[in-house]
C-alpha cells in the first residue's frame, strides 16, 4: 500500500514539475495559441513589404521609360487607358493637374506610345483627327484617319476621350493598324 501511495505522490510530484518547467501538452498548446497572432503579424508585414517593393518596381519601369528631348515629361507606354477609371489613375500616377492634363497618344513617328501631361487639361479634337506628339516642337498634333478601315472618330471629341476610340491607339510597323498601308506593309 505504501508503495502505491508512493508512486502517487511520485505521479503528483512529477506532474508538478512539469508544470513549473512548462512543459506540459496543455501549456504547449496555449503557447501556439499565443504565438499565432505573432506569426499572423509577421506575414502581414511581409504582405506589406511585398507590396510596397511590387509598388516601387512598378513606378520604376514606368519612370524607367522617361523619354528626352520634350519639353515636359514624357514616358513611353505599352498601351493607353481603355477607360475613364484607367484614365484617371494613370493621369494621378503622373501628378496631372487641372490645368495641365493626360494625354496619351503615339509619338510622331507612331512607333511609340506616349503618356504626359499636357500644358491644356484638354483640347477640343475634329472628326476623322487623331493625335501623335511631335518631340521637336513638344506639340500635340492631328493626324488623320479618314483612310482608317474602321474605328475613325466620326464627330468633334475631347482629347480626354481620345479612349473611346481604340484605332487612334492602336499601332505597329510604324503605322496606325486601322490604315490600309499598315496592312501592305505586313503582306510585302
Amino acid at each position: 500500500m505504501e508503495d502505491s501511495e508512493n508512486d502517487g505522490e511520485k505521479k503528483s510530484k512529477k506532474k508538478k514539475r512539469k508544470a513549473d518547467d512548462g512543459l506540459t501538452v496543455e501549456n504547449c498548446k496555449n503557447e501556439k495559441k499565443r504565438q499565432q497572432p505573432i506569426m499572423s503579424m509577421k506575414r502581414s508585414t511581409i504582405n506589406i513589404y511585398f507590396w510596397i517593393l511590387l509598388t516601387a518596381l512598378i513606378c520604376w519601369v514606368v519612370r524607367c521609360g522617361k523619354l528626352e528631348g520634350y519639353i515636359f515629361p514624357v514616358y513611353t507606354t505599352t498601351s493607353c487607358p481603355r477607360s475613364q477609371s484607367e484614365w484617371r489613375n494613370r493621369s494621378s500616377t503622373l501628378n496631372c493637374t487641372k490645368s495641365n492634363g493626360y494625354m496619351c497618344i503615339p509619338n510622331e513617328n507612331i512607333t511609340e506610345l506616349l503618356e504626359f501631361c499636357y500644358r491644356f487639361r484638354r483640347i477640343p479634337i475634329d472628326k476623322s483627327i487623331c493625335l501623335i506628339l511631335r518631340r521637336s516642337t513638344s506639340l500635340v498634333e492631328a493626324h488623320s484617319c479618314s483612310q482608317f478601315i474602321n474605328g475613325c472618330p466620326d464627330k468633334l471629341y475631347w482629347s480626354n476621350e481620345i479612349f473611346k476610340y481604340p484605332s487612334c491607339l492602336s499601332i505597329g510597323n510604324t503605322c496606325f493598324l486601322a490604315e490600309p498601308s499598315c496592312h501592305e506593309q505586313e503582306e510585302g
